[in-house]
This record gives C-alpha cells, structure tokens and sequence, in this order.
C-alpha cells in the first residue's frame, strides 16, 4: 500500500469512524483490507480504494471495508479513553473456557459488567453472583474465579471507579511498572501483564512477541526450539526486524494469518 493511499483510507476512518490510524499501524490496516481484495480478486490497493469509493462501491462494499476494519479488534485501534480498558481486558484474560457463554452472551456479560454490579448486587452478594453468573456460561473453576472478579472489582474500586483507574493505568510509565500493575489483579501473572499492553497496541510493547502456542506452533514447523522465553521472543523480533516490521506486528499478522503463514512454511 503506497503512502498516499494508505493516507486516504487513515483519513475516512479517523474522520467517519474516530478511529486513530497512524503510520504505525499501516502493516495492521494492510492484513485486515487482505481479505477483501483477496475476496474481489482485486490486485491492488489503489483499485480496492477506487472501487470502494465509486457509485457501485459505496453501495455494495463500503459496509464490508467498515466491517473489517472494526470488528472484533477495534481495540488494537482504539484510544484508551474509549472503552473501559480495565474491564474489557482483564476479564477475558481470567477466564479462558466458557468464554463464548460468558463474553459473547450478552445476557450473561451484562450481569457481570461493573456498572451492573455496582447498582444491582449488594456486596455481599456479589460473590455468590459472580459463581452463579460464571456457572451458567460454564466456565471452569467458577468459585476460584469469582473470587478474583469479586477481588479485581474492589481494586477498582479503591482506584475510585473504572475512569479512574484507567486513568492510573495510562499514567504509568514504563514495561515493568505496567505489567506489575496489572499482575496487582487476581488472575493475572506475567504473561496476561504484558499481553494486555499489546493488545491495546501500547507504545512501550512495540517490540514485543508473544510466544505462545500458536507462536511455538510456527517455532516447530521452521524447527528451532528454545529453553528460554527471552531467547524465543528475540528470535521473532529479529525476524521482524529483517522484514522491518515491528515486533508488535509480526505478532499480529502470526495472529491473523497463521493458517496461511502455516501452509507457506509447509510449502518451501
């Protein structure tokens, strides 16, 4: 994608969506728009630009480029005052199983969002609430967790509320600082500490990898191994670097593509 197209589409999105698209993130707007030129079987940027913005395009395309753009990971796009960040971020990392009955079932996300709890369940109610709110989308080990959301919504709380404490959040300055003040809440260790900061594209994480299973996924197709995380991680940024992207979106197009990253490696 050439400059001056990249800037026509930053500039609809920030301007029709308020959706902040800086140069940094050109690599991220690229692997989303992809699909649809891949879909099309368009060849280029520029054409998928002109088609979507003629008579036909507006009609039949603009919805879908919006769509790509924006769902699921608006988050990576987002400025933090947007959304509560503490909130839709530390949850999903506490509970893995049951996921798709909890976060993605609004009936049960709504009885478990913090405006809710607050007005509607007494405190001492709150642990029995959150066990019979988890235990209804089947996540596993409910009590121990909601324990933690009881523990994690108090810590807000005494933050003075979710504005506030984001507030705190984005005032922190620095790698380590940011990810102890995440390991402060239940159910968050070094791993979802630093993760959480990539997901919101934050600045002191550009250089980051998360070496997870899908990362070690692509480590036994390419069949290098690694006893140390730091040494797993170091491997992947100095791939970035070669193909001058930051580690951040390495990550990112790993995340999005793997099936075909995947089916590439196989292929040499």
């Amino acid at each position: 994608m050439s400059d001056k197209i990249f800037y026509r589409f930053s500039t609809f999105i920030h301007d029709e969506l308020g959706i902040k698209m800086p140069e940094a993130k050109k690599t991220i707007l690229q692997a989303r728009l992809q699909k649809r030129l891949r879909n099309l079987e368009i060849s280029s940027f520029k054409e998928y630009y002109d088609y979507v913005f003629s008579s036909r395009g507006l009609k039949d395309e603009l919805a879908n480029m919006i769509d790509v753009v924006t769902t699921n990971k608006t988050d990576f796009f987002r400025e933090p005052d947007h959304f509560d960040f503490l909130v839709q971020k530390i949850l999903p990392r506490i509970i893995r199983r049951g996921r798709t009955g909890l976060i993605s079932t609004e009936s049960n996300y709504r009885r478990i969002a913090y405006d809710y709890v607050k007005r509607e369940v007494n405190e001492s109610e709150r642990p029995e609430h959150f066990d019979r709110v988890l235990r209804d989308a089947k996540v596993r080990m409910p009590g121990k967790k909601a324990g933690w959301l009881v523990s994690n919504l108090d810590r807000i709380e005494s933050c003075g509320g979710v504005t506030e404490a984001n507030r705190i959040a984005f005032s922190i300055r620095g790698r380590t600082e940011k990810i102890r003040f995440m390991k402060a809440f239940d159910g968050i260790g070094d791993k979802y500490g630093r993760n959480i900061w990539m997901d919101i594209y934050d600045k002191d994480f550009y250089e980051s990898v998360a070496v997870d299973e899908r990362i070690k996924k692509f480590s036994k197709e390419l069949d290098v191994s690694f006893s140390k995380y730091d040494d797993h991680e170091k491997f992947y940024l100095e791939l970035a670097g070669k193909a001058n992207l930051q580690g951040w979106e390495l990550d990112r197009l790993m995340y999005h593509f793997s099936t075909e990253i995947l089916e590439a490696i196989n292929a040499c």
